[in-house]
């Protein structure tokens, strides 16, 4: 008895998770057993789950979008499929998986499902018992797509912020409802659940009338970790509490979500009251986008937007002013100005954050009391954006094939063979319709990595030719040699240290630091800066050292980290991890490692869904430059810290 006995109680936590989308500060959502507890009991009672079946998740396990179907597998007896993003992401190999797996539940982002509908025939990864949407707001066409390939499917959309643990409100979608709602209902609240549509005198709307949405009960977490000013804006007292409750409804949660009622009792969501989206899942503040493009030096005042013209393809739109000297000096090009925006973007934001296109105005139109008119923002053109390579128009039928098929899912009038995928605007959604649309134009059976390897037209055309027909089977060239792990992690003959070891300082004069503007560097440096009293030189992409400089000190400031004094310590290199000498010269390489006494490598490009061949350059041969730096003119211990 006594070592099975746990000491864990219904108020100690149980996990603290992390919001979506935030660029900024991390907000850690912590979860107690209790309410977690309530979530799985509640949500299985809910969409009647049966023990000892198949589930399915296809999203990331850093959020807690899965939970649905993680915690109810476990504590039900079931099976949960954790499905790998690359198959999630291509329904011919997905519904392969559930051919051989037969999957009863799935939770899906409905961005996600549309996708997967749009790009091929290949229905098998629907469900056999119920579909959950959730992560962003579901509409009657999915809907209806849904219900054309699988008739007899239950579908439910799921809601609920991170920080009422999972989810809240739950509808079963019927048919009937479609005339009364523009979008999918949110539904009913799970057991132990309140919520409230308010105004903003806190007092309760009628039926009918939107207002802001509030959620009490249970499931509302313990806030936000180390965070209490937020947690005093976002975690209220509830003064609808009842007196005869313990600590289950004493604070309201403000949902910023813009709602109201249906007849029925049902709640519909309509939008969000501030300028927070969903975007394929992730949560984004639109203002965090502005904040930082605002940064740029060139950049005069700013206006994000995301364009709800497509379930499948919600993208953010940029609308700047830019300064004088900054058109100067891109010749009043707007696309050139465009490019340059999108490259500091790059450095800036995960993929899903980087606007898919740039409209430089004159300035910002406003409303009669000064606001900015979003009614009056211009719609984008749809022409292709100014990359660094010039436009080369396709050569040969094969690359012309291609092109059409890539304008069509761009939405842009021409195409370049070597223009980049994800220059362009692409992301990870599209990719999938791209897929489908490639294979059945030639007939032949690609893989999605195989579209991450090859990011323009005229390196997807070089695949789809190596691809040959052998004895009646698809055969790649490229595959008959498998990758050798063993032979990459050779170094090259001449990184050797030299036998004879200096006597190393435990007090260095000088550091190099790799990855200083990504979250974690930029908090070393400041450590670095705090604890030792060395120069730091840092090594940044950037135009020239003026920019870099600029892009630490930005990062710095932006966790009010920044201290005027060590200016003079912070040298800047511009170079790359993913070019030879780290993108320097041979001299500039050479004297780097005859000043610096020791490497802190933290420098990285992370990206959980591309091969291996795309990070190497960055994070492989990157990792040997560093010991190339490092055993050159002395030798030099190097700290190699990854996350």
């Amino acid at each position: 008895q006594d070592s099975s006995y746990s000491k864990v109680q219904p108020d100690n936590l149980v996990y603290a998770i992390y919001t979506s989308g935030s660029t900024g500060t991390p907000k850690a959502v912590a979860i107690k057993h209790r309410q977690l507890v309530n979530y799985v009991y509640s949500i299985v009672e809910r969409l009647e789950l049966l023990p000892g079946t198949n589930f399915a998740t296809v999203s990331t396990l850093a959020a807690d979008l899965g939970n649905t179907m993680l915690f109810p597998a476990l504590c039900t007896g079931g099976c949960l499929h954790i499905i790998d993003q690359e198959t999630a992401s291509d329904p011919q190999a997905f519904s392969k998986y559930c051919q051989h797996h037969p999957i009863d539940y799935l939770k899906i982002v409905p961005s996600h499902l549309s996708a997967l509908l749009s790009s091929s025939p290949e229905t098998e990864f629907l469900p056999s018992k119920k579909l959950i949407l959730g992560g962003e707001a579901s509409n009657w066409q999915l809907i209806a797509k849904i219900q054309q390939q699988k008739p007899d499917s239950q579908i439910f959309n799921h809601y609920g912020p991170t920080e009422t643990t999972v989810g809240v409100l739950t509808y079963p979608i019927k048919s009937e409802t479609k005339d009364k709602s523009n979008t999918v209902p949110i539904g009913k609240p799970l057991a132990n659940n309140q919520v409230y549509i308010l105004d903003e005198q806190l007092q309760p709307v009628p039926i009918g009338v939107p207002g802001e949405l509030y959620i009490a009960g249970m499931q509302v977490s313990r806030g936000y970790l180390n965070r209490p000013e937020l947690n005093n804006q976002k975690f209220i007292p509830n003064p609808f509490k009842d007196q005869q409750s313990i600590d289950n409804n004493q604070t309201l949660y403000k949902t910023g979500d813009l709602v109201k009622y249906l007849p029925d009792g049902n709640i519909e969501f309509l939008g969000r009251i501030d300028r927070q989206v969903k975007i394929r899942g992730f949560r984004i503040e639109l203002g965090e986008i502005e904040s930082k493009l605002q940064q740029h030096p060139g950049i005069q005042s700013v206006v994000v937007i995301a364009d709800e013209g497509s379930l499948d393809n919600k993208r953010l739109i940029a609308y700047v002013v830019t300064n004088p000297q900054f058109r100067l000096l891109h010749q009043h090009q707007n696309t050139a100005i465009a490019s340059e925006l999108r490259s500091f973007c790059i450095n800036q934001f995960p993929e899903y954050m980087i606007p898919s296109a740039f409209v430089v105005l004159k300035a910002l139109p406003l409303t009669a009391n000064g606001k900015i008119d979003y009614q009056a923002l211009p719609t984008p053109e749809q022409i292709r954006p100014e990359l660094k390579q010039l436009y080369i128009a396709p050569r040969s039928l094969l690359e012309q094939q291609l092109a059409e098929i890539w304008t069509e899912i761009l939405g842009l009038d021409k195409i370049g063979i070597h223009d980049n995928y994800y220059e362009l605007g692409g992301h990870s959604l599209l990719i999938t319709q791209l897929l489908a649309k490639v294979r059945t134009t030639f007939d032949v059976e690609l893989l999605l990595k195989d579209l991450f390897n090859a990011p323009t037209i005229a390196d997807l055309a070089e695949i789809i030719r190596e691809i040959v027909e052998v004895d009646g089977k698809t055969e790649r060239q490229e595959e008959k040699i498998a990758l050798d792990l063993h032979s990459e992690v050779i170094l090259d003959s001449d990184i050797v240290p030299d036998h004879n070891y200096p006597n190393i300082s435990t007090k260095p004069n000088s550091i190099l630091l790799t990855g200083a503007t990504g979250f974690l560097g930029t908090f070393l440096l400041n450590e670095l800066l705090q604890q030792t009293s060395a120069d730091i030189y840092c090594l940044v992409r950037a135009e020239n050292d003026t920019l870099a400089q600029e892009r630490i000190e930005n990062k710095l400031k932006s966790y009010l980290l920044w201290d005027d004094s060590v200016r003079k310590r912070i040298i800047p290199i511009v170079g790359d991890l993913s070019q030879p000498l780290l993108g320097l010269s041979r001299d500039r390489f050479n004297a780097i490692a005859k000043s610096v006494d020791v490497i802190y490598h933290n420098g990285a490009w992370v990206n959980f869904t591309y091969p291996y061949s795309q990070l190497k350059a960055a994070n492989v041969s990157g990792t040997q430059e560093v010991l190339r730096l490092a055993v050159q003119s002395k030798v030099k211990p190097v700290h190699f810290i990854s996350t």
